[in-house]
Order: C-alpha cells, then sequence, then structure tokens
C-alpha cells in the first residue's frame, strides 16, 4: 500500500515496501514517520505516504542492517544461551523474582518490551534476544478454550459428541489394545513397565501420570471415579463436574498422552 507509485511498471524486479515489527522497538521510528510526512506536506497522499516507505528503508538500513542476517544471528545466540549454564550473577539478579511472568517484562500497554525492567534481571548478552521477540498488537488476558466446540466453551452436548470417539471407545492405540488386536505380544506399560498400558492406565495410574496430576489441584476430583473403562470415566466426569473443572482435567489427560507418545516415539 505505501509502495504506490508507478506500481505497474515495476514488474518482479521491485518489491512492496514491508513494515517490520521489530522497528518498533525504537522510539526513533515515530519520529522517522512525523519528519517524513512534515517535509511531504502539500504533496499528495500517496507521495506523502511513498517518502515515508522510502526514509524508513534508509533509517532501518542504518539502524538495523539486514532485518533476516540479524534475526538468524539472535537465534544462534539464543541457542547459545540456552545450552549455557546459569551462572551466579543470573541466580542472584532473579533472586526473589519466582512468581514473575513475562508479561512483567512488558510496558504497561503490553505492547512492546520494558528495558528498564530488562536491565536489572538478564545479562547483556541476553537481552537484544528479548527484544527481538515481536508482541502482539492485541493486549488480550490467556483463556482456556475447549477445542471441540466452534465458540471454545465446553458444554455437556460437546462432551458426549467426544465421548462417541475412539478414544473414549476404546480404541486408542495403547499397548492393551493393540495386542487385543495382535499386533503386539507385550501388554505392559512402556513406561513404568508394570500395569498394563490401558487408557485408564496412562491418563491417570502410570507413574508419568501421577507426576502430572500431582501438582493439580484435580486429585479430590477423582475420588470414587470409576475405572472400568474410560468411557465410563469419562461420563461420570460430565456429570459430576462442572464444565470449567472437566476442560481443566482433560488437559492434564492430554499431557499425559503427548509425554507419553513423545517417550516412545
Amino acid at each position: 500500500m505505501l509502495d504506490t507509485v508507478n506500481y505497474f511498471e515495476r514488474g518482479k524486479r521491485s518489491n512492496l515496501f514491508r513494515f517490520e515489527a521489530l522497528w518498533l522497538s525504537k522510539k526513533e521510528c515515530g519520529t522517522v514517520i512525523e519528519k517524513a510526512w512534515m517535509e511531504g506536506a502539500g504533496s499528495a497522499p500517496h507521495e506523502c505516504i511513498d517518502l515515508c516507505a522510502r526514509e524508513l528503508k534508509k533509517w532501518a538500513s542504518k539502524t538495523f542492517g539486514d532485518i533476516k542476517k540479524r534475526i538468524r544471528s539472535l537465534e544462534k545466540e539464543q541457542l547459545e544461551a540456552q545450552s549455557s549454564h546459569i551462572d551466579a550473577m543470573m541466580i542472584s539478579n532473579c533472586d526473589g523474582e519466582e512468581d514473575m511472568l513475562v508479561r512483567d517484562l512488558m510496558s504497561v500497554e503490553g505492547r512492546e518490551w520494558d528495558m528498564d525492567k530488562i536491565e536489572p534481571l538478564f545479562p547483556v548478552d541476553l537481552r537484544p534476544i528479548i527484544l527481538a521477540i515481536p508482541l502482539s498488537n492485541r493486549v488480550r488476558n490467556d483463556v482456556l478454550l475447549w477445542k471441540c466446540s466452534k465458540d471454545g466453551l465446553y458444554t455437556v452436548r460437546t462432551g458426549y459428541w467426544l465421548a462417541k470417539m475412539s478414544s473414549v471407545k476404546g480404541n486408542l492405540a495403547v499397548r492393551d489394545r493393540l495386542v487385543h488386536r495382535d499386533i503386539l505380544q507385550d501388554a505392559s506399560c512402556h513406561i513404568c513397565g508394570g500395569e498394563r498400558e490401558t487408557i485408564i492406565h496412562l491418563v491417570l495410574e502410570c507413574i508419568a501420570a501421577k507426576e502430572i496430576w500431582a501438582p493439580s489441584e484435580f486429585q479430590d476430583c477423582l475420588v470414587g471415579a470409576p475405572r472400568s473403562s474410560f468411557a465410563d470415566l469419562w461420563l461420570w466426569l460430565v456429570r459430576k463436574h462442572k464444565a470449567d473443572v472437566v476442560a481443566s482435567m482433560v488437559t492434564l489427560m492430554w499431557a499425559a498422552w503427548r509425554c507419553r507418545n513423545l517417550i516412545i516415539f
């Protein structure tokens, strides 16, 4: 949109102007736009916009250089930082900040990083990596969504629909089921090596599943739950507990299934 002059005469040799989100990390970006717009005062709107685009390109080239090369360089630095050991300085800087969240490092509006908060907590080599991470222009709180419904809200109806799926019918590819279908000979759990790997064992009773459930507040919600089959367990849950509780419990079950697959595959 910004590059409007001789649009149809450029052919494939010239690309449309592209505004990079990284530019917003510098306050000078707004100054460059304002200055270019004032210089184009009295010109046609598209000419003013084209002037802004040219000035932004010049400024960005001097300030950031090649964006793609810079991103690759920052990604390399990030990998090196992640593989390095945490030193005493980093520990002392983060002391007392156990409850700090990523959003605490952002401005009040949540649309840009707050350098004053980042500097005391992170070493110099990590700061540019953090500042290069783009932030969303929309400020929203995190919410739980139920992916089995169009509006993201859990309902008993969508719960019963899910009960018709193969996992609830007992057709999930756990070892117990694979032995029943003569695909495997051993049904013992691949993780704990003891019990038969049924769906119930996988999502609730395996040592890996117990580690997932232990820190949560939902263990008591399973007291009295049937363990004969996952279908019985599921119907009991949707009748016994509120939608938000069931949604959280489903998330933990999915985490157990995913962890199992990551270990095996």
